[in-house]
């Protein structure tokens, strides 16, 4: 007799559970596309309400320009590459995901933007998002960084020689100018150009590091900053 009520609890708890809590995908393959579904663990390809797990060791190539995830968690060793005229689209629309910090995309690999011959774009829409962890991510070949209107990109990316780097264009979505880099770790132009373009409204603080290697050139395509931290490798 109190069998079935025991059931049903149990249905409704599982019910709850699977809202309050977004996906995990783990990347399974050695070195593979982002677009087989045999390549995850579940299986399928990542979905807005996935956080996406790049594991020590695994190759994961973006081959797609409608990829998209909760966020990332790039492990030690990992490394995720966006291909030319491709996108990756953070959404970070889910919360209770397990992490330590839900609107953490955890970078302590190699995280690339673009390949060879051509740029590609990682957008960071919907939510708020803060990049940790003690890996990089790299532009190639005027690479696109988006964040959409009234959000924020908080780089806690700070150890030398990683952090944002490269060639890259940090910049607010088409329409949306009110998307806000906030830079508490290490922005890097390294053997090209890194713009920070005028629809981006730029905020720092006395941590960042703005830093010029190998013939870098860092451009501010604004008319006013308000910039603190140390600027590095210039003259």
């Amino acid at each position: 007799m109190q069998r079935t009520p025991r059931i049903v609890s149990m249905g409704v708890i599982a019910l709850l559970n699977g809202a309050a809590f977004a996906g995990i995908k783990t990347f399974t393959a050695d070195d593979g596309t982002w677009s087989s579904n045999g390549n995850w663990s579940p299986s399928g390809v990542p979905t807005e309400a996935d956080r996406v797990v790049i594991p020590s060791g695994k190759f994961c190539k973006v081959n797609i320009d409608t990829a998209v995830a909760d966020t990332v968690e790039l492990q030690t060793g990992g490394i995720l590459q966006i291909l030319g005229d491709q996108k990756l689209t953070l959404d970070n629309d889910n919360y209770n995901i397990g992490a330590t910090d839900p609107d953490d995309s955890i970078i302590n690999g190699t995280f690339t933007v673009g390949d060879s011959s051509t740029g590609g774009t990682l957008v960071f829409a919907e939510n708020i998002h803060t990049v940790s962890g003690g890996g990089t991510i790299a532009g190639l070949k005027q690479s696109t960084i988006q964040i959409a209107a009234t959000r924020t990109l908080t780089n806690n990316l700070a150890a030398t020689g990683k952090g944002i780097r490269g060639e890259l264009v940090i910049e607010g979505l088409t329409g949306s100018p009110n998307g806000q880099l906030v830079n508490h770790g290490l922005v890097e132009a390294s053997g090209g150009l890194l713009t920070l373009a005028s629809t981006t409204i730029l905020s720092d603080d006395e941590d960042a590091v703005w830093s010029l290697r190998c013939g870098g050139v860092m451009r501010f395509d604004r008319e006013a900053l308000d910039l603190l931290g140390d600027f590095t490798g210039y003259s």
